[in-house]
């Protein structure tokens, strides 16, 4: 039986002969699932194959919902061009992204103490100066798809269109304000961010952490993937195991408390449930 090593080389290969060097998640799913039924052996689940590779920065996500090949490996990088994935590229803050010196000098906690809050991020978003009531729709959080939505006296944080298409752009809704969600190149790594942050900011927490086990379990979909690699970088070993999963969702080992402070800063105060057990 080929090892997932394999399987993702294999799935890797296959990706390079793509015109533009991508393809969109369901194309490469049923690929995979095609060379797997031309084959005598058991083969692992795609989601085991496809998400490491894309949690550790060897495939990224485009604003098309396409994956792609980068040209090294995002996990290892500290500087700026995995900080300008989070700030959405053009967004300016006061980050010492300096690689001669942030590289050598980083560690796991520090990736994320350089993170500026979600909030601080958004508030650079363009301002939505329409009326409440021509939100049409609003992405469910506990089903993560769009459901019809009517406005009536009020309106809770949330992403919501106005038209369910593509090209309609997601408003957050967030306090007293309302924020376009840019349709830029990091348009994914934007709409994770802002999920999490009116995901958590209404008692849906992102994550549980176990303050014995000093293990953090992922609770809801669209963690940003950057806080995602940089949680993997506490567990190196991480890797080599296939007990990663809880669910569907990871499980991050060896976190400390330092972590959980950062993820509340960096997310929202509710974003992880302590469990002191």
């Amino acid at each position: 039986m080929k090892s997932n090593i394999l399987y993702q080389q294999i799935l890797l290969d296959w990706l390079s002969n793509q015109p533009q060097q991508k393809a969109s998640y369901q194309t490469i799913r049923s690929a995979y699932e095609n060379y797997s039924s031309c084959i005598q052996d058991s083969q692992p689940k795609f989601e085991s194959i496809f998400f490491p590779l894309f949690e550790t920065g060897i495939i990224e996500c485009d604003d098309q919902n396409h994956y792609f090949l980068l040209p090294s490996q995002s996990l290892s990088l500290t500087d700026g061009r995995t900080i300008s994935s989070w700030l959405g590229g053009s967004f300016k803050f006061s980050i010492d992204t300096d690689s001669s010196t942030t590289v050598k000098n980083s560690t796991p906690l520090g990736n994320l103490q350089r993170l500026p809050k979600i909030i601080d991020v958004m508030s650079q978003f363009e301002i939505f100066d329409d009326e409440y009531y021509s939100l049409q729709y609003r992405f469910d959080e506990k089903t993560n798809k769009l459901k019809p939505y009517s406005y009536s006296d009020s309106i809770k944080n949330g992403l919501y269109k106005q038209k369910d298409v593509h090209y309609s752009p997601f408003i957050v809704v967030y306090g007293s304000k309302m924020y376009l969600l840019p349709l830029s190149d990091n348009f994914y790594h934007l709409f994770q961010q802002c999920y999490a942050l009116v995901t958590a900011s209404v008692g849906i927490p992102m994550f549980k952490y176990s303050n014995s086990k000093m293990q953090l379990y992922q609770q809801r979909p669209n963690v940003p993937i950057l806080l995602t690699r940089f949680l993997l970088l506490f567990d190196p070993e991480i890797f080599l195991s296939d007990i990663c999963y809880s669910s569907g969702f990871r499980v991050f080992n060896r976190i400390p408390v330092e972590v959980i402070e950062e993820l509340q800063r960096i997310i929202h105060p509710r974003s992880v449930e302590v469990i002191y057990d």
